[in-house]
Parts: C-alpha cells; sequence; structure tokens
C-alpha cells in the first residue's frame, strides 16, 4: 500500500497506523469482528449498516464517535475497559441489539437493566429498543438524557423524569410511538 495516510485491510479502511478505523464496509461476509489491537478511536458512522452479529472493541480503543452502529445488525456488543468517550447514541435504530457488555473493569460506563449510563448514573446513553417496559422511572441520580437515547423504541408508554434531570436532549424520545406521557417531577423553577 503506498498511501501514506490510510491503509485497507480486511474490508476496513484504517489511518495508516491502525489507530483508527475509518470504515467497515457494508460488503464484508463475516458475522463476527474484533477491533485490532492498535485501534483507539473508531470513526463516526464505522460500522453503520454492517451485517455483523457480534463485535469486540478492545481495551485499546478509547474513543467511539457518533452513530458508529446505526443501522447495523449486530446482535450483541462488547465493550473494553479503557473505552472513556461515546458520541451521539452510537447504538441509535439498532432493532437487533439483545446485549451490550461492558467490561467490568470500565470506569466511564456502565448497563443497568439494558440502559447505558456513564459510570455515575448521571446521564443515560441508550435505553435498549429490546427493552419491552412499558414505563421508565429514571434513577434520581441522572442529570442528562441524551440525544436518541430512547429513539425508537416501540414499548415504551410513559416515563418519569424526577427533578434531578436538567437537560432532556433533543430528539430524545423520537420514534417511540407508543409513548403516551412524561412525568416531570419536582418544582418549576
Amino acid at each position: 500500500n503506498d498511501n501514506k495516510n490510510f491503509i485497507f485491510e480486511n474490508g476496513c479502511l484504517y489511518s495508516k497506523m491502525k489507530t483508527r478505523l475509518l470504515i467497515y464496509l457494508q460488503t464484508n461476509k463475516q458475522t463476527v469482528f474484533t477491533i485490532p489491537q492498535t485501534v483507539k478511536d473508531i470513526d463516526n458512522f464505522a460500522f453503520s449498516h454492517c451485517n455483523l452479529e457480534t463485535i469486540t472493541i478492545h481495551d485499546t480503543v478509547e474513543k467511539i464517535g457518533r452513530f458508529v452502529f446505526h443501522e447495523s445488525t449486530l446482535k450483541s456488543v462488547s465493550i473494553g475497559k479503557n473505552l472513556e468517550t461515546m458520541g451521539i447514541n452510537p447504538f441509535v435504530t439498532m432493532s437487533n441489539l439483545e446485549t451490550i457488555t461492558i467490561h467490568e473493569e470500565n470506569k466511564y460506563f456502565k448497563m443497568v437493566d439494558n440502559v447505558l449510563f456513564d459510570i455515575n448514573q448521571t446521564r443515560i446513553i441508550y435505553y435498549s429498543m429490546k427493552k419491552e417496559s412499558s414505563h421508565y422511572n429514571v434513577p434520581n441520580t441522572v442529570f442528562v438524557i441524551d440525544e436518541y437515547s430512547f429513539a425508537y423504541n416501540k414499548h415504551i408508554s410513559s416515563v418519569t423524569i424526577p427533578s434531578s434531570v436538567t437537560t432532556v436532549s433533543h430528539d430524545s424520545f423520537v420514534g417511540c410511538s407508543n409513548l403516551q406521557s412524561a412525568i416531570f417531577e419536582g418544582t418549576k423553577e
């Protein structure tokens, strides 16, 4: 490869030193993929519309961009212990996603009952499209409900938002076709 900036390998486009994964081609036939250990950063939309079922994000990856897995067919995602930054909901419109596993030593994110939070549960990042509960009580530790965090969940019909929440981001509940009510607790300021 004579290109001094990029390398193409196994259906993926990387930065020359393979520290950044730019694109995973939709035409790849693999069903399982492990991010190479050289990769530290995964670009926005890198796996968009891919036909993978399982992906493992190594401990070397520190950042994933926005909408990384947009409309992919993934069923399972494993996240390593050093991932510290996620762009806008990397899992939006992933109707097949059944599990997100986060390394127990990850200091930045945690899954609780199919909901992805920052480690202190002050921010909701992703509410699984597979979560079948009709009502959700946002924990009173949460300050921010991220963009697209509940997007396209067809099961939720009501949500209770505690007074701790100061930000409900743009399109947090877009596509929640059965959402009938949002109850905001606390007093008006």
